[in-house]
């Protein structure tokens, strides 16, 4: 039976692209640091999936599956050079991790056979796929452009925009079955079509698409910044969880108008029909009111240096409204070759201000949510700022 390599067995990899891969007709075989986990999926070759929608819930069994301990380099690298192709969902700080034993698996595959190799890069970051290109070249070779040339046209780094949102397991499902997992229902894959090597599979839900930077970015502004929105938003209005401030009257006309804003400049900036648009819109405004899932403020919130950074969900929409203000409704691929040639105002607010001024004057925040020094969501973001710096933050950025 042909197989998926898919690194990291956690709330994506498990609540998913099990269920995505398996329903594909392939074995799943898993990566996993969690030792106690590897046990119990090899144990069983199998795990419950609960999904969940408007029409009710119904649990699923996912598999077949098994597991590799992270730690059994042998066993990965056998499992890379004969799968149909690799996936990792593991979250952007651990791909480095992942370059020594994935250059392995890719040179006993090349020693083996001439098939190439795809790898879906399922990390909710904007060009992951390149990043990991790099790690893995290189891990292949200390002359980065031999790991390159290795590369070349025998392994597909490919990006994928993940929309399905999947709470981790609380306690209560924990005590039930140590591999459950709740999830919604929604389940396609969007994946960079033009970065594939070869026919893309025929998955149901696995979506290629070209031009897809859009779709990435429409995952960051809409999908990630509606939640966003209604996390920060909902936390200082004492919600507990994502659908109570999705129902809640006053987010709800916030949260409207900030996609009407974010989603012209999407259309403007990336050619989307703008009744497409909409209708994504108000099917995630659906998903967010999903009770049973229980997805809570504090975990959409948390990591706030990484999500109110300038080329991120709030900030980042913020200055691509700004920048399609000032365009022609033509895709941004000229501007983006022109850029360092003339900086945008938008681009320059960021290198010369305070991040309370860029938070102010560019995403437009209430001076009420600023005013106070002492907030702990301030002075994360401000410390976070401070450390990677400004030159480092400059070379960051979706445009």
């Amino acid at each position: 039976m042909a197989s998926i390599v898919q690194f990291g067995a956690g709330a994506i990899g498990r609540g998913f692209l099990g269920q995505l891969w398996t329903d594909g007709g392939y074995e799943v075989v898993y990566v996993e640091a969690n030792p106690e986990l590897v046990i119990e999926l090899n144990r069983r070759r199998e795990y419950p999936l609960r999904l969940t929608s408007e029409s009710g819930t119904v649990t699923r069994s996912i598999r077949p599956v098994r597991a590799i301990l992270a730690t059994d380099t042998s066993a990965i690298t056998d499992a890379i050079a004969s799968c149909s192709f690799l996936c990792t969902a593991v979250g952007t700080n651990i791909l480095e991790r992942l370059s020594e034993v994935i250059a392995a698996g890719i040179k006993e595959r090349f020693r083996r056979s001439v098939e190439p190799l795809n790898i879906i890069c399922c990390e909710n970051q904007v060009r992951a796929g390149e990043k990991l290109r790099g790690y893995v070249a290189a891990a292949l070779s200390p002359d980065e452009a031999s790991g390159l040339n290795i590369l070349q046209g025998r392994v597909g780094f490919v990006d994928a925009s993940v929309g399905r949102m999947v709470p981790p397991a609380t306690p209560e499902l924990l005590a039930e079955d140590p591999l459950l997992l709740i999830a919604e229902s929604y389940g396609e894959l969007p994946i960079d079509a033009d970065a594939w090597i070869g026919e893309v599979p025929a998955i149901p839900g696995l979506a290629p698409k070209t031009r897809f930077t859009g779709y990435v970015a429409r995952k960051l502004y809409t999908h990630n910044g509606g939640h966003a929105l209604l996390a920060y938003e909902g936390y200082l209005r004492g919600h507990e969880y994502i659908y109570q401030a999705a129902e809640d009257p006053a987010l709800v006309i916030e949260l409207e108008g900030f996609w009407n804003e974010t989603g012209n400049a999407l259309v403007r900036a990336y050619g989307f029909d703008i009744r497409e648009q909409r209708a994504h819109e108000a099917d995630l405004r659906q998903r967010f009111r999903n009770r049973a899932l229980g997805d809570t403020i504090v975990r959409v919130a948390r990591d706030p240096v990484r999500k109110l950074r300038r080329d991120d969900r709030l900030v980042g929409a913020a200055s691509l409204c700004q920048l399609t203000a000032q365009l022609r409704p033509e895709p941004l691929r000229a501007a983006r070759r022109h850029r360092r040639h003339a900086a945008l105002p938008a681009r320059r607010l960021h290198l010369r201000h305070s991040v309370r001024a860029c938070l102010a004057l560019v995403a437009d925040l209430a001076q009420r949510a600023l005013a106070v020094d002492q907030r702990p969501l301030q002075q994360a973001v401000s410390r976070g700022h401070a450390r990677r710096g400004v030159g480092q933050a400059t070379r960051r950025g979706l445009l």
